[in-house]
């Protein structure tokens, strides 16, 4: 038997392990991917296991009030704006798409009466040249930044832990995975996608937001001081398209 192994929460916050030994057979980590594949920690496991695994978990975000926030660019509209830039950090969307998370994260903390400066962790990711860029890529970061943004960034670059032991990235993890899945719904059509966990996680907040070009131009304003050129072209016959690719952060 599974049932109330595990305490109800741990010092840290919410538990996914908890929810993993709530309904056998238990999970160690939760991954998304694996989740929605029934893959890895999922694999073998029954689809309403899985839904009553989602929806717990969701449940307990819910009750301890995780603000999700997400970014997403479409590569064919970062590419013709900033592929090109000189400044190889530029060139990689998530810089851009870490630049537009920390202005509506703090924007959100402002207007909550939060002052703390925020600790920036992502998840480990071995041979990954991102986490050597984003390290590399920290003092243009503050340099670019609005003086506001200093109030709440720390001087030192983002920490990278494993997401298999920091319950908080496994969080961050499904928030990316559903910001994904519904962007693919959208392009595909669908008009109101809803998730298998669906109606639990409605009281959620999140701070999505999936960049279009005037959106990218502020950005790239707010950053250098003026807007970019931008060149539009019309095709007598369009292009074969799968439709767009995104830098999800």
């Amino acid at each position: 038997m599974c049932w109330g192994a595990g305490s109800p929460q741990s010092k840290h916050g919410p538990s996914f392990q908890t929810v993993g030994a709530i309904f056998c057979p238990r999970i160690e980590y939760f991954k998304y991917a694996e989740a929605m594949n029934f893959k890895g920690q999922f694999a073998g496991i029954l689809e309403a296991a899985r839904k009553e695994k989602l929806r717990l978990l969701i449940n307990l975000i819910e009750e301890h009030k995780i603000v999700g926030i997400a970014s997403a660019i479409p590569h064919n509209i970062f590419f013709p704006m900033f592929g090109n830039h000189s400044h190889k950090y530029v060139r990689n969307p998530y810089f851009i798409s870490f630049y537009g998370i920390a202005g509506r994260l703090i924007a959100y903390l402002a207007a909550n009466g939060i002052k703390e400066k925020v600790e920036f962790i992502f998840d480990f990711q071995p041979g990954s040249d991102q986490m050597r860029e984003a390290q590399d890529g920290w003092s243009n970061f503050r340099e670019v930044a609005p003086p506001e943004y200093h109030d709440y960034i720390q001087v030192h670059p983002p920490s990278f832990l494993d997401d298999k032991d920091v319950v908080a990235l496994q969080a961050a993890d499904l928030h990316a995975g559903w910001t994904r899945e519904t962007l693919t719904m959208l392009e595909r059509g669908v008009t109101d996608p809803k998730p298998i966990w669906h109606p639990s996680g409605d009281k959620i907040i999140s701070i999505g937001v999936a960049w279009g070009l005037e959106n990218l131009v502020t950005i790239f304003h707010s950053m250098f001081g003026f807007s970019p050129a931008i060149a539009t072209y019309t095709f007598q016959f369009g292009l074969a398209s799968n439709g767009p690719s995104y830098a999800l952060l």
